[in-house]
């Protein structure tokens, strides 16, 4: 096959048009294993990181969750519906490492880290801790927590407590 044929992506022994990405994501909860997250996707040879990520993310889509992407056993991305796809290195070509032509996409759900947050730590090189990085974190979503109750109040002219009815009545 010539130069041009590799360069378009034309189908050869040597050079596969497509291969399986094999996705699977880790539960969040224990009603969410009755059943297997595992799926396939067919992609084009050449297609980007990113986009395969993007395309193979978690079917729980909840803002404020944050899930870690790994392909082939490598932490690649921070997954989030606030942000979408936040690559720890420059985007690339994924390849499978597999002789089968089948590359790895596993998303490991970090809760509600902050995604920007957990993108910055991962790219300073912080090891992927669940529990060593909840801890770093906590502070931080507890300062956000506390400024918005305190926007939350100042913006309001609602009365937020009120009396309570004991039971006991006043002589």
């Amino acid at each position: 096959m010539g130069i041009w044929s590799r360069l378009v992506g034309a189908a050869s022994s040597d050079v596969p048009a497509e291969f399986v990405v094999v996705v699977n994501r880790e539960s969040v909860s224990m009603g969410d294993d009755a059943q297997s997250h595992r799926r396939e996707l067919r992609v084009r040879a050449g297609s980007l990181v990113g986009d395969v990520v993007e395309r193979s993310s978690p079917d729980i889509r909840v803002q404020g969750w944050s899930w870690v992407a790994v392909v082939d056993g490598t932490v690649v991305a921070v997954w989030s519906l606030d942000h979408g796809v936040a690559l720890l290195a420059p985007d690339r070509p994924l390849t499978a490492s597999d002789p089968g032509g089948v590359a790895q996409v596993r998303f490991l759900y970090l809760g509600r880290l902050d995604p920007a947050w957990l993108n910055a730590r991962l790219a300073q090189g912080a090891p992927l801790d669940r529990e060593a990085l909840a801890a770093e974190h906590a502070p931080l979503a507890r300062a956000v927590l506390e400024r918005e109750r305190r926007e939350r109040e100042a913006e309001t002219t609602a009365r937020l407590l009120g009396p309570t009815e004991t039971g006991f009545r006043q002589p």
